[in-house]
């Protein structure tokens, strides 16, 4: 259950990551 819930939040924080480089 953790390791599925860290591995979620790595790929929302690429996703942020993504959407703030396109904001830029």
């Amino acid at each position: 259950s953790t390791r599925a819930t860290t591995r979620a939040k790595t790929t929302t924080t690429k996703t942020t990551t993504t959407t703030t480089t396109t904001t830029t």
